[in-house]
């Protein structure tokens, strides 16, 4: 993949890209991770699929900013590089805080074919009210998890305390529904299904003929790692029904 870097008022942005065929795909990583996040799916996905992968602010090669920022900035963030890469449409695929900043690009711009979320919460206490305390991991091994939390402290740590907890605040106070409820692109939701509590009203996902809702078996919070051929299947069965 070829490491580029935007400048941005805050700092360096940086991102990757990678094939130049068909509609973008943008590849939105969680909380405390970066673009390694999808090494395990990288080499099943179709060769010459144009993929773009951002790290936002403070997150593998972008820059720790300054001063005080929200999920709503790391939204604009998104439009921006959008903007600079002339990309007149789009799909986005995000994980966890990637699903939640997904949502809060197609709130604010038009230009998104469809969203692909995996465990992307319409609100940050779906987490919590829709699966039990063993849902995180999952079945991962003790090594990978706790790289995980490794990797995802040292990043948090890298922030000035108080720029985080405003930010934190801000994805605290993050909800998705009532878009959910009104837009009509297509939506593919993806849940592990370990520790899920069987509601769907919990996990705040509207019924509607637009949004599809999936669940991998055996599966946490990171699909990506634990079953990335079973999660790919479900990402391009979709899209191709979705072009």
């Amino acid at each position: 993949m070829k490491l580029s870097e935007l400048e941005m008022k805050w700092g360096r942005f940086a991102y990757r890209t990678q094939g130049t065929s068909g509609i973008p795909i943008i590849f939105l990583h969680g909380t405390g991770c970066d673009c390694e996040d999808w090494e395990k799916i990288m080499p099943l996905l179709p060769h010459g699929q144009y993929m773009i992968f951002p790290e936002f602010r403070g997150h593998g090669n972008s820059q720790v900013p300054k001063e005080n920022f929200t999920i709503g900035n790391l939204a604009e963030d998104l439009i921006h590089l959008t903007e600079h890469l002339k990309l007149n449409q789009f799909y986005l695929l995000g994980h966890s805080l990637g699903g939640m900043v997904s949502l809060e690009v197609a709130r604010r711009c038009n230009m998104a074919r469809g969203l692909i979320l995996l465990e992307g919460w319409t609100r940050l206490s779906v987490c919590g009210n829709a699966f039990d305390k063993n849902h995180m991991f999952g079945y991962m091994p003790v090594s990978v998890s706790d790289e995980i939390r490794r990797k995802s402290k040292s990043i948090i740590n890298s922030f000035q305390a108080d720029a985080w907890k405003y930010f934190w605040e801000s994805v605290k106070n993050f909800d998705a529904f009532d878009f959910l409820q009104n837009s009509n692109i297509p939506i593919l939701e993806i849940y592990g299904m370990c520790g899920y509590k069987g509601s769907r009203n919990l996990l705040q996902v509207p019924e509607r003929k637009n949004i599809s809702l999936e669940f991998i078996s055996g599966v946490g919070h990171y699909p990506a790692h634990e079953k990335p051929d079973e999660t790919v299947k479900l990402i391009w069965d979709w899209l191709k029904e979705n072009k």
